[in-house]
């Protein structure tokens, strides 16, 4: 995967509480979240697929430990984790408006979490039945008897209970997953792999009253739907990264307002949702959906995902529930349909084929998202004429400026090694040092205009959250309220309310100029590590040229593929693939280039255009040299003797024979020395 500056930009600003009717939201008060008194951004898990608006009953996320809401408006979360470690933490406080807290989650872990094995850090234990009562959320990355006994004290109507993948009891001779209470309302089961548990023993039929529901596997985990066929109370369900059986079953589901069966490879239909007569979010990203008429009338569905899927067109008639649609990467190349759904809010269509716009007024549309599309200049003049309320957004730099325009305060910051790049998810993370601060609001904007994405260079596609070391963070106030964060990372750039999932970069002179300017200001250059990080980047690209002309041109066209093959991001794969793949690339390269005397000619000028510190252990330099290593003798010989007078060719053969016996043994032993010489000879000059 490529490794880019990226700036995670989240906005900030606080999430109404809906009451079910749009009118009322406005009305509602706010959710206030901060953990350790740093602003918070949780991701929040909607049982009724509205992020924006959360509600009493819906869930936020604080790393790997679900909290579900409740009529507490301000949420001053505390928490107090290990010095060696900052993931590991025990227990979430809630702080109460007279000084006080209490605890509202719990995270149960082996202390030695390698052996998997007693003692067990269990906070849970040591509550008294009134608090064990008013948690919210408890995470299981452990079990024993003592567990099953103290889960039976929680409030089941409110408290989530997280288990972890490899959490087991035993079961006779195999171990199954924990006996919980079956009163359980809500359940999270993460990470979930072959052994997958729940059909054994008909683990999910118990929980006859869960609201939510999120089990995560892997591409090669099987679930059948039909287990689910209890859980009629269900609003919410997470399925994700599964490969479904039965998926009809999904419809005896009626209760349902919010399906996300992201990941799920085997779906290509999705006819069990005209039953689902509630359903208002559906996610289908990364399924194998390629139509949409039987969803576009659907009579209560409000927000459709189908962001990498086969889906090719859109409907020309849409029910006018649907509010908002999502065909990013996708072939769709026509969107001039949707002019006649009426509901329409928002519609993504990011890193498409799209080429045409609706030519009608949409009164309702509010966004239109369109990066790294083929759209003309032309056709997006047209379209933002006939509808000047809509904002539109066709290049990356006018929406990063959009997200930080009402900023008064400017903040640097760096980051420590490790941290993660989600900021604004893990703000219980021991700070990072304040580098300035800038509050005058002209020099933020003149610093902001300064903040240019590469357009071409830029895609859609998953953040990882590793994070670039040394990277800043620029966080973005308006007043004392934080309204974006910008962090840098190793891929793109990024920005959304929760969990963004764009890529892209800025321009190597925008960078340039955000530099100098903040060492002009006397700020500190917060961007000296992007900008070396990508100064090795750009050294490791032009080796990489200098090296692709070495071979003939009927061959350059493995080096695109093998690049190609580089940069896919294939789920599938495991690591026995991938060493496959990789032992097999010189074989390729060698018959690619098909004559062997020119293979190793060309093998010999790459050598000599290496770096002098390139390493011969991987890339490129381990490529070229072992794609030559089992040529016959008498051939790499005839090599030799070609290139004589090259002096990139001639120091590539130097350093294949001083550095490798196999080279060096190739040239019969009575002819050795002389070569040898002519070679330390072009070393030294």
């Amino acid at each position: 995967m490529r490794r880019w500056l990226a700036c995670l930009v989240v906005l900030a600003t606080a999430f109404p509480l809906s009451a079910g009717h749009a009118a009322d939201e406005s009305r509602q008060p706010s959710y206030t979240f901060t953990i350790n008194g740093q602003p918070l951004l949780p991701r929040i898990v909607s049982l009724h697929g509205d992020s924006e608006h959360p509600r009493p009953g819906d869930l936020i996320a604080i790393d790997e430990l679900l909290l579900t809401l409740g009529p507490e408006r301000d949420c001053h979360f505390l928490i107090e984790s290990e010095k060696d470690d900052p993931f590991h933490f025990s227990k979430v406080f809630l702080r109460l408006a007279d000084g006080r807290r209490r605890v509202v989650g719990v995270r149960v872990y082996y202390a030695n979490p390698m052996e998997r094995k007693p003692p067990i850090v269990d906070p849970l234990g040591g509550l008294s039945a009134d608090e064990s009562r008013g948690l919210w959320g408890v995470h299981l990355d452990a079990w024993s008897k003592e567990l099953a006994r103290e889960v039976q004290r929680l409030d089941l109507g409110r408290t989530c209970i997280a288990v972890a993948s490899d959490v087991r009891e035993p079961n006779g001779e195999k171990t199954a997953f924990p006996r919980l209470p079956r009163d359980l309302h809500y359940l999270a089961a993460e990470g979930w792999g072959d052994d997958n548990p729940f059909g054994n023993d008909d683990v999910l039929r118990r929980f006859t009253q869960l609201r939510f529901l999120s089990i995560s596997g892997s591409p090669s985990t099987t679930f059948d739907a039909r287990w689910l066929t209890k859980c009629r109370q269900l609003c919410r369900l997470d399925l994700t990264n599964h490969m479904i059986e039965h998926a009809e079953a999904l419809s005896q589901l009626d209760q349902i307002e919010c399906l996300n069966l992201s990941g799920v490879r085997n779906l290509a239909d999705a006819d069990f949702a005209e039953k689902l007569t509630k359903l208002k979010s559906l996610d289908l990203a990364d399924t194998a959906i390629w139509s949409l008429y039987g969803l576009a009338n659907h009579p209560s569905l409000a927000r459709l995902d189908v962001s990498r899927t086969k889906v090719r067109d859109v409907p020309g008639t849409w029910a006018e529930n649907v509010e908002s649609l999502d065909v990013s990467d996708t072939m769709v190349r026509d969107l001039s349909p949707l002019g006649k759904a009426k509901g329409l809010a928002t519609i993504t269509a990011s890193n498409s084929t799209v080429e045409k716009l609706p030519r009608r007024p949409m009164p309702s549309l509010r966004n239109l998202t369109v990066f790294s599309t083929p759209l003309s200049r032309a056709s997006i003049r047209a379209f933002a004429k006939l509808n000047p309320k809509c904002a539109v957004f066709t290049q990356w730099t006018d929406a990063l400026r959009q997200a930080t325009t009402e900023a008064t305060r400017l903040r640097i910051r760096t980051k420590g090694p490790g941290r993660v790049a989600n900021y604004a998810g893990y703000p219980f993370l021991p700070p990072a040092k304040t580098l300035s601060e800038i509050t005058d609001p002209t020099k933020i904007r003149e610093f902001v205009r300064l903040m240019k994405i590469d357009e071409k260079q830029s895609d859609n596609g998953c953040w990882d959250g590793c994070c670039l070391e040394g990277g800043p963070t620029l966080e973005f106030y308006q007043k004392d309220q934080l309204i974006a964060v910008v962090g840098c990372t190793n891929i793109g750039l990024s920005w959304g309310r929760h969990w963004p999932m764009s890529n892209a970069r800025l321009t190597p002179s925008s960078l340039e100029r955000l530099s100098q300017w903040l060492v002009e200001s006397h700020y500190y250059d917060a961007f000296a590590p992007i900008r070396q990080r990508l100064a090795v980047e750009k050294a490791e690209a032009d080796e990489h040229a200098a090296i692709v002309k070495c071979y003939p041109k009927h061959a350059t066209k493995f080096f695109e593929r093998m690049r190609g093959d580089e940069d896919q991001d294939d789920e599938d794969r495991n690591d026995a693939d991938d060493h496959h793949r990789l032992l097999d690339k010189p074989s390729q390269l060698a018959k690619a280039v098909g004559d062997p005397v020119a293979l190793a000619v060309a093998t010999c000028r790459a050598v000599g255009a290496f770096h002098a510190k390139s390493p011969w252990k991987n890339g490129d330099p381990w490529l070229v040299v072992e794609a030559c290593r089992n040529i016959d003798d008498a051939d790499f010989l005839k090599a030799l003797g070609k290139i004589r007078g090259d002096r990139q060719a001639e120091l590539g053969a130097a350093r294949l024979c001083f550095e490798e016996e196999t080279y060096r043994t190739k040239i019969p032993a009575s002819e050795r020395l002389d070569f040898m010489l002519r070679f330390a000879a072009v070393l030294l000059d």
